[in-house]
């Protein structure tokens, strides 16, 4: 599955620039003229990067990863005409990750897309991860409902840890085994729908609550996240 790069941009030569270089080294790359799109893309399905400009028209992207590490860990690229060395330190401060300023080169941008991408990758998860009433104990693989551990199995925890970091989004039973189980098999429908079952049971999921995981035309599994 590629890697999503979400470029957040108002300057539209550069968007396609970045967009045209991303798309030829591999990656899926989203496009967002504002910020409101960009939170819209963002809700729907977390990218593995976000590049951001700080002005845009709909405000300040230094405001705007503020908002994003309220609930995502997300890597986020600055990438503005912003150059002196106290808005670089700025950027950082409010959550950013790299930041590069305009002018700038295409090669080092392609590079430093992906030395971000690469740590994200080996880098450790966070040891608690929280949605809400959920929280995750990464290391000990137990979940928490309401301050109450939920007695996951171990695939049933990286099933609802996959659903949490892909809020809304569609899969296949063949992708969603694939994703967790790390394999791709013939007979992955019944596996992935017991699992299913069992975690919506134990986390006291119905089709009205918060959370809610869907079946949809039979083919989709959809984790709907509303908090």
């Amino acid at each position: 599955m590629k890697q999503t790069i979400l470029l957040i941009e108002d300057e539209t030569d550069i968007m396609q620039a970045n967009q045209e270089l991303l798309e030829s080294a591999g990656y899926s790359v989203q496009l967002a003229e504002n910020l409101k799109k960009g939170w819209v893309f963002i809700n729907s399905s977390v990218p593995n990067l976000i590049v951001l400009d700080v002005m845009l028209p709909d405000g300040s992207g230094l405001d705007f990863c503020k908002r994003i590490r309220e609930r995502y860990t997300v890597p986020i690229l600055f990438l503005t005409c912003r150059n002196e060395q106290k808005h670089i330190i700025e950027g950082l401060k409010y959550g950013g990750d790299d930041y590069m300023t305009k002018p700038y080169n295409m090669e080092e941008f392609l590079l430093r897309c992906r030395a971000i991408l690469r740590r994200s990758e080996t880098s450790n998860t966070p040891d608690i991860f929280h949605f809400s009433t959920l929280s995750l104990d990464i290391i000990q693989q137990k979940a928490y409902l309401r301050g109450e551990d939920t007695h996951l199995t171990p695939k049933e925890f990286a099933l609802l840890l996959f659903f949490l970091k892909n809020p809304s989004k569609g899969f296949t039973a063949a992708e969603l085994f694939e994703s967790v189980w790390g394999i791709s098999q013939v007979d992955d429908v019944r596996t992935v729908k017991v699992h299913i079952f069992n975690l919506r049971k134990k986390l006291m999921m119905d089709e009205n609550s918060e959370v809610a995981i869907n079946v949809s035309d039979r083919k989709h599994y959809i984790c709907n996240l509303y908090f």
